[in-house]
């Protein structure tokens, strides 16, 4: 296999990931925005923070801490290969 063959199948593996992750993405944030509106709309009515309230909030918290790690990871391992000098 050729060089030029290599590079171009990395390039489109790149560019197919970094696709995949932009489209997770865009998902993310429309899933965050409708979970900070849920937080606004529970803040103001302190009588539904209850237990199971502020434990869906916790654990809803956690995902979006735990998925947005993974997004910014595998974004910086697109960064490093787009930057990493030609061989």
């Amino acid at each position: 296999m050729s060089d030029s063959t290599t590079t171009s199948e990395e390039e489109q593996a790149l560019a197919s990931r970094t696709m995949e992750l932009c489209d997770e993405f865009s998902h993310f944030t429309a899933e965050c925005a409708f979970i900070c509106d849920a937080f606004a709309a529970i803040v103001k009515d302190p009588a539904c923070i209850n237990e199971p309230a502020i434990f869906g909030i916790e654990l809803t918290a956690y995902k979006i801490k735990t998925r947005m790690i993974d997004i910014n990871n595998r974004l910086i391992d697109i960064h490093e290969e787009l930057t990493k000098p030609s061989e």
